[in-house]
């Protein structure tokens, strides 16, 4: 009887430690898309401001290490700028895609107040949908992205960065900073040049502890 209790009693304390290191909640920020060209030909490349939105859930592995599973919508693309024979002539390419992955995180501690922690971790992402657009002095076309022709649905990013949690009870706020680095070509079409996409990512979050 008394090993049943302490077995019971042992049960019940396990799972009330693994439901306190459960937490969950949205994000969302800004993300600073750009892409790098290989080879270079002379267009000079700026960021194209999207948007970043999502769900994570992180599960606590102690006091100072996390693993945190997200799933996220993130707009990536780039604008880039080439002049040609005195004719200034514009791209711009948008692409909506659904990241999922995860991040590991080594936190500073549980203490009240504000945590600092490093992360750093792996996404697929998949493209739900994309626009290309030129212009070439008053002309502008815009055309609609053809996956597994002209551009790859599917990218796979690293992702490494940091942030600050505010608070320690039942509802936490976090904000963070990350850059992303694509590791395959996202365009077909031409087999001798290569673009990947890259961008940081600046986004604040809630998390409720379960």
């Amino acid at each position: 009887m008394r090993k049943t209790a302490l077995f019971i009693a042992l049960l019940a304390t396990t799972a009330t430690t693994l439901t306190a290191q459960l937490a969950i909640g949205p994000r969302a920020g800004a993300h600073f898309a750009r892409a790098s060209f290989d080879p270079k030909d002379g267009r000079s490349v700026s960021d194209k401001v999207g948007l970043v939105a999502g769900a994570v859930l992180e599960i606590g592995l102690g006091d100072n290490l996390a693993l945190q599973p997200e799933a996220s919508y993130v707009q990536r693309g780039y604008q880039t700028e080439q002049t040609l024979l005195g004719i200034t002539t514009e791209t711009e390419l948008a692409m909506n895609y659904l990241d999922f992955g995860g991040l590991l995180k080594l936190r500073s501690g549980n203490d009240e107040g504000i945590n600092f922690y490093l992360a750093g971790g792996a996404f697929y992402s998949i493209a739900m949908d994309g626009e290309l657009t030129n212009r070439a002095g008053p002309v502008e076309t815009v055309v609609e992205i053809k996956f597994d022709d002209d551009y790859d649905r599917s990218d796979i990013n690293l992702s490494a960065g940091g942030g600050f949690t505010f608070g320690s009870g039942a509802i936490s706020l976090f904000v963070d900073g990350r850059y992303l680095f694509g590791l395959k070509d996202i365009e077909q079409r031409d087999k001798d040049f290569t673009i990947n996409n890259r961008g940081v990512s600046v986004s604040a979050g809630l998390m409720f502890q379960l």
